[in-house]
């Protein structure tokens, strides 16, 4: 079973809205699970100023619950894939890996300038 839900976050310090769009396979996306990835997704808010949108896969078999992300960026899509216990520790393993990933791009963009 696949189901899709679209959401909106409000940047910080930006009028613009965040396109966020949850998929899950094998499992229900709850609101307090979406709740939950927005409040950390807001942290990567901190690191890059321009985040247009952002789909988030969950999904749950026998052994444990994964977590994927896909991050646009003008120029650039950043990936990240992360498994748990549960989705809650995946996305908090997650939004890090991202975090890293958009301080490295940020470094590199800041190194050609």
């Amino acid at each position: 079973m696949i189901s899709t839900y679209n959401s909106h976050l409000k940047k910080s310090h930006k009028d613009s809205m965040m396109q966020i769009q949850y998929t899950s396979h094998n499992t229900d996306v709850t609101n307090d699970l979406k709740e939950f990835a927005n409040s950390k997704l807001d942290r990567l808010n901190t690191y890059h100023d321009n985040i247009t949108s952002v789909h988030i896969t969950f999904s749950e078999n026998s052994l444990s619950k994964t977590v994927e992300a896909n991050i646009q960026i003008p120029g650039n899509i950043l990936h990240a894939k992360s498994e748990g216990q549960d989705h809650e520790s995946a996305v908090n393993v997650l939004i890090d890996k991202l975090v890293r990933q958009l301080k490295k791009h940020k470094e590199k963009t800041d190194a050609h300038r």
